[in-house]
């Protein structure tokens, strides 16, 4: 009963505290240099959909510098190695993202994103689906993440 009661206690003043993690996303924006005005996409729908829902936010509040994105992205899925039947075994799926730059009308570059995942067949179809789906938007929210840091270096 003491020991619950001393992590009771512990946990209302570390919640009350008042502590914000120095990276956060809600920092991140508010001391970002730049803003979104337009963002274009061309290519994988779910890779783009959760790109867009993490740049978004970078798109309310105008800044210093103003980027207008114009974002390609492609999902290609490879077979890497078969069973002894000659089924699937195991997949590679490849996302490549190509992104043009341009800073208030002016073209400054494409960059390219590329990120990979290796997994395994399931027996139950829809089982892989839903796992690939989970891989796409993993992936995605890396290389928004990382053209985000690109972003901040300009």
């Amino acid at each position: 009963m003491f020991k619950n009661s001393i992590l009771i206690t512990l946990l209302i003043f570390t919640v009350s505290c008042g502590y914000e993690p120095l990276f956060s996303k809600k920092n991140l924006i508010k001391n970002s240099n730049f803003s979104i005005d337009k963002i274009s996409f061309i290519g994988d729908r779910d890779v783009n959909i959760k790109i867009k829902q993490l740049l978004v936010t970078f798109s309310t509040i105008k800044k210093d510098k103003n980027f207008t994105l114009e974002i390609d992205s492609k999902v290609v899925k490879t077979i890497i190695a078969k069973d002894i039947k000659g089924d699937p075994s195991q997949f590679n799926l490849d996302i490549k993202t190509i992104v043009q730059l341009d800073l208030e009308g002016d073209p400054l570059e494409k960059i390219t994103f590329n990120e990979n995942f290796k997994y395994n067949n399931k027996q139950d179809k829809f089982e892989i689906k839903r796992y690939e789906r989970e891989i796409k938007q993993n992936l995605a929210e890396k290389i928004s993440d990382d053209l985000i840091d690109k972003l901040l270096r300009y």
